[in-house]
């Protein structure tokens, strides 16, 4: 017995070496990181299926038909845009100084003064060489519900030539206000301030924020023409109560809303397959494989995650009124993205 405990004493005692350890931690890290990928993706996903169970969109698919098209078969769209073939567009120079009316900035002329006498031969010219293009202006804002005939399913690769085409007939019927309360005729200028309020938001469906932009600067052209035209014509009561009707429809929608979704669902991709990203809208984006490994990590459902938050905080801020949106703006910016942006949302921000 002392010679079997004799034996088992002369023998080596195993012991950890380096390389044990630095498995060992190795391993850990490896399990640790797969856990953390499973977290973070299973967030990501099960934010995904929240935002598709409350009727949203969170395709691009989804999206395009979630812009409806007219119910009635009339869509004003086709006259706004037809209005651009008879257009008789002013060259560059004549086009900026005629935006110097509406654009609220230190080059804008006085408009509690009259019109200077180069603007109106301007805009005098302009709304007659432009007869056939306001009728159907005109024609257009008879109808109700709109929709462009674009692709969102296009992604960021969307293209949206009608922009154009709003800002042309918004600025047309600015001018024709101003020129009718010049004139004396404060219906006429009440009629063309009522078509270019309703020209911009043929653009309130539509979930792009770009086209958003452009439907406020619409409405504020036409607030500037508005303040022209009192200055220069006396409005009856009944044309400022229809006026008032007008301006006030604007905030009655949920423009913002759609466009804050339409956001959301436009880079919600690139956080799902951040390989696919185009590389003629995201030039900075890394190369495909360091992308893909990026996402094999889990680190692009992280960020996602963290934008879907961000993007909830956005839409609950569209549905404030707007005299409160600015401060809460500021609020999010703080806690949701100063530090916090990635590689992916840094893309995502730089794009939008």
């Amino acid at each position: 017995m002392a010679a079997r405990d004799s034996d088992k004493s002369l023998r080596p005692r195993r012991r950890l070496s380096f390389w044990h350890i630095l498995g060992g931690l190795l391993l850990l890290a490896v399990v640790g990181l797969l856990l953390m990928r499973w977290h973070w993706r299973h967030e990501f996903l099960r934010g995904v299926e929240a935002i598709r169970a409350s009727g949203s969109p969170v395709t691009l698919e989804e999206l395009d038909q979630w812009y409806p098209w007219p119910a009635s078969g009339q869509n004003p769209a086709y006259w706004i845009t037809g209005a651009t073939t008879l257009h008789h567009k002013l060259r560059q120079e004549y086009s900026r100084r005629l935006e110097q009316i509406f654009n609220r900035s230190g080059a804008r002329p006085d408009p509690n003064r009259p019109i200077p006498e180069d603007m109106g031969d301007l805009v005098e010219t302009y709304i007659r060489e432009n007869a056939k293009a306001l009728e159907m202006l005109h024609e257009a804002t008879s109808v109700g519900e709109c929709r462009y005939p674009i692709d969102l399913s296009q992604g960021s690769d969307t293209l949206l030539p009608h922009i154009v085409d709003v800002r042309e007939g918004c600025l047309l019927l600015c001018s024709e206000a101003i020129l009718c309360a010049e004139d004396g005729d404060p219906n006429g200028a009440t009629r063309a301030l009522e078509a270019a309020l309703r020209v911009a938001c043929s653009l309130d469906q539509e979930p792009i924020m770009f086209s958003h932009y452009v439907h406020m600067e619409g409405v504020s052209w036409a607030a500037a023409a508005f303040e022209w035209a009192l200055n220069a014509a006396a409005f009856p009561e009944d044309q400022l109560m229809r006026l008032n009707r007008a301006f006030t429809s604007v905030h009655a929608t949920d423009g913002l809303v759609r466009a804050v979704v339409g956001d959301r669902c436009l880079f919600l991709g690139a956080f799902e397959k951040p390989k696919i990203l185009s590389r003629r809208r995201f030039s900075k984006a890394p190369p495909a494989a360091l992308l893909e490994m990026y996402d094999a990590v889990g680190l692009a459902a992280r960020e996602g995650t963290i934008f879907l938050d961000h993007m909830g905080e956005c839409l609950r801020i569209a549905q404030l009124p707007a005299c409160q949106r600015l401060a809460a703006l500021k609020a999010q910016e703080v806690h949701y993205t100063r530090g916090r942006k990635g590689v992916l949302w840094r893309l995502v921000d730089t794009f939008d």
